[in-house]
């Protein structure tokens, strides 16, 4: 996981966002991070639903919280005996910290696409395997594929809600 340097403003939104997320059970937010490409790019728009760790199984994108920020990665494993998961993003090199039952958030239920929300799933198809699995491998990759997508976003794409980072 990227680690950046936290602003006291940024933690005032991270707090709200869990409060609201936790009091209404739903939470939109804009992903600006990359690590979960090619399942989800920066700038995509998000729909969580608060969860807890029996809601969740292999596969879900979750949301949760470590040093202060919100992550949402993909579950590779859960520990049920002592109630923490294993995350990755798709395009990381390598496995998450431990996220432990008190920081997981919720789960990644919807994205915003082209105008409608569409529901995520939680097997990749093919070609997300294959291209994670370069952009895993390669920084210029990973930018190539996050300027050409977003080069057909600006032209194709209507993006509304609410702005809170979230380093995929």
């Amino acid at each position: 996981m990227n680690t950046l340097p936290q602003r006291k403003d940024d933690t005032v939104k991270f707090d709200l966002a869990e409060e609201v997320l936790r009091s209404s059970g739903m939470l939109r937010l804009q992903v600006n991070g990359w690590s979960m490409l090619p399942a989800v790019w920066p700038g995509d728009i998000l729909m969580i639903q608060r969860a807890s760790f029996d809601d969740v199984s292999v596969g879900d994108m979750v949301l949760f919280r470590c040093d202060g920020r919100f992550f949402v990665h993909r579950v590779v494993s859960r520990d049920i005996p002592a109630f923490t998961l294993q995350t990755r993003g798709d395009s990381m090199p390598g496995p998450d910290p431990i996220v432990e039952n008190r920081n997981l958030l919720g789960k990644v239920t919807h994205r915003l696409e082209k105008g409608t929300w569409t529901k995520m799933r939680q097997a990749k198809r093919w070609y997300e395997v294959a291209l994670a699995s370069v952009l895993r491998r390669s920084i210029f990759a990973t930018r190539v594929a996050i300027a050409v997508n977003g080069v057909v976003r600006d032209r194709n794409q209507n993006r509304s809600g609410l702005a809170i980072p979230c380093h995929s």
